[in-house]
């Protein structure tokens, strides 16, 4: 059987997906990762809120919480777009590595050159990268800018020996006059704890979604790609929230899937019984 189930979801054909969208008179797959449009669920609205306040008012430090798959990412995206402003410098910088990495997309970000190279390594030292940070945070000061720096996924830099370059970048912008406002979106919020001056950001946090808030959340994705008539029958939506657990990249991943499978079978509305046999056959690891 799971054979059959992954034969009907192979995508291998370039038609494939046009089928499928064809089939259910869709532009795009609305669900697909490079399709996925900002749905302004009530979790999400709520930090976007938090989040645009912090950053209007000249808050420090704001960050934003949530487990893997809740629209951290999506978040930040829609903010960094609400935000834009002329005298308004905006530096996202996603899953750094380490301090130095995210230093040296900071100074790249800021169109900081290259230079005092170590005639060793032939790369740029950190103390010379920080200082230079420090200069262009001058310049910007005097220009009477505000910078805004988002780090998604910064678990890698807010252990014990990564955060002082968070600490230090915050003392710079201060001692340089410059509002700076520092976004921090993670899982970890244990790391964030370990740090006493991240006492006072301002907090939001993602949740997951409640069954008619999956329904809105689908059914605006469906609309967007252009589908105004019902595809999942009720008691569908039901079992797709249930197995997803209100996470929305797994609905996502679950609502697609489900797209693939019915128009492989010729169905017009999605049932529960297709919903579960993706349960069953094909998607164990994504539903635990």
């Amino acid at each position: 059987m799971r054979g059959v189930i992954e034969s009907e979801l192979s995508q291998k054909a370039p038609s494939r997906l046009d089928s499928t969208n064809g089939h259910w008179g869709m532009r795009c797959d609305p669900f697909q990762a490079r399709n996925t449009a900002y749905v302004d669920t009530p979790s999400h609205r709520n930090a976007l809120a938090i989040l645009s306040d912090a950053i209007d008012s000249g808050e420090p430090i704001g960050t934003l919480l949530g487990e893997s798959g809740t629209g951290k990412t999506t978040v930040l995206n829609q903010l960094t777009l609400s935000l834009r402003r002329p005298n308004r410098r905006i530096v996202q910088i996603p899953c750094p590595l380490d301090g130095s990495h995210l230093i040296s997309n900071i100074a790249a970000s800021l169109g900081i050159p290259n230079r005092r190279l170590d005639p060793v390594t032939n790369e740029i030292g950190m103390i010379a990268k920080l200082r230079s940070i420090e200069q262009g945070f001058r310049v910007r000061a005097m220009q009477k800018n505000q910078v805004v720096l988002i780090v998604d996924d910064c678990r890698h830099v807010t252990t014990a020996s990564e955060a002082p370059y968070l600490k230090r970048i915050l003392d710079q912008a201060r001692a340089c006059r410059l509002p700076l406002t520092l976004i921090l979106a993670t899982d970890d919020q244990p790391a964030l704890r370990d740090h006493a001056w991240l006492g006072d950001a301002l907090a939001s946090r993602l949740g997951r979604l409640t069954r008619s808030e999956s329904e809105n959340y689908l059914g605006e994705k469906l609309r967007l790609a252009g589908r105004y008539d019902v595809i999942f029958s009720p008691n569908a939506l039901t079992r797709i929230h249930a197995m997803s657990g209100g996470i929305p990249r797994t609905l996502d991943r679950l609502a697609s899937a489900s797209l693939r499978l019915g128009a492989s079978k010729g169905v017009e509305v999605v049932t529960p019984d297709l919903v579960d046999a993706l349960e069953v056959e094909l998607f164990p690891a994504i539903i635990r």
